[in-house]
């Protein structure tokens, strides 16, 4: 007999995925364009960083979704934000405030310049556990619009606290997979194996294990390091076997298989 108890493969050299979400609360003596510059160099300093560490940054196809995570850390909910950042996949959420505010006007070789104010906020958060894994601020004198050399040294100082501050975590195993549990129905115990062969061809997933069957109902339980949303969506997308997704919610899939 075939068994339903399938081990993927070792966690241990999957790579920590991260997202990253750099943005400027509205200040009245802030230029818009300013603000954003700003906050694309930060957070393009920054995920080149992680990636030269051996980090997987969520790109720009996941731009929605980091709008999403941003609309509440915006309004101040960083646990929200962090439940959402977990829904979507990121094992690490590192979101940031970039302050560009303007401070005067000097003449600079006999023309007046804006100058800027440079200073970034930092934290990193571990999204399954909501633990504070780094907490930073770094400041840099005024510097003209268009200046962003300052910005940047403040942000590479934060980079080199915060990327040792995740590896120490990393280094202790801190990031494994989430469970999650699979409500299948209207499924047979003879298709049983071949849904599970289906399950372990989706990329990191690590281990799928049958846990109970009745009636046409099987519980399905599943070690997924993407997050539940993202898990949804591969499942809904498995070749060769229709499935329509029910619900998603409280670390659970309820899904049954199309006739």
């Amino acid at each position: 007999t075939e068994s339903a108890n399938t081990t993927i493969r070792d966690d241990e050299k999957t790579p920590v995925k991260v997202m990253v979400v750099i943005y400027s609360i509205e200040i009245d003596t802030t230029f818009l364009g300013v603000a954003a510059e700003g906050n694309r160099s930060a957070e393009n300093q920054i995920e080149n960083s992680l990636m030269q560490h051996g980090f997987e940054v969520m790109d720009a196809g996941q731009f929605r979704k980091i709008k999403e995570v941003e609309s509440f850390l915006t309004k101040g909910d960083s646990l929200a934000a962090n439940r959402l950042a977990a829904d979507y996949g990121a094992q690490i959420l590192i979101y940031g405030e970039v302050r560009r505010s303007f401070v005067g006007a000097r003449l600079v070789m006999g023309r007046s310049t804006r100058f800027f104010s440079n200073e970034l906020r930092l934290k990193a958060m571990e999204t399954r556990t909501g633990k504070i894994l780094f907490s930073g601020y770094q400041t840099r004198p005024p510097s003209g619009e268009g200046t962003t050399l300052l910005l940047e040294e403040a942000t590479s100082d934060l980079c080199d606290q915060v990327i040792p501050a995740i590896e120490k975590n990393r280094g202790n195993r801190g990031f494994e997979a989430e469970r999650y549990e699979l409500s299948v129905e209207d499924i047979s115990f003879n298709f049983l194996p071949d849904f599970i062969r289906a399950l372990e061809k989706i990329d990191d997933l690590k281990k799928a294990t049958m846990q109970s069957f009745e009636s046409g109902h099987a519980l399905i339980g599943v070690e997924y390091d993407r997050g539940l949303l993202h898990l949804a969506e591969r499942i809904g997308r498995m070749k060769g076997i229709p499935v329509e997704i029910i619900s998603v919610q409280s670390n659970a899939i309820k899904l049954r298989l199309k006739k």
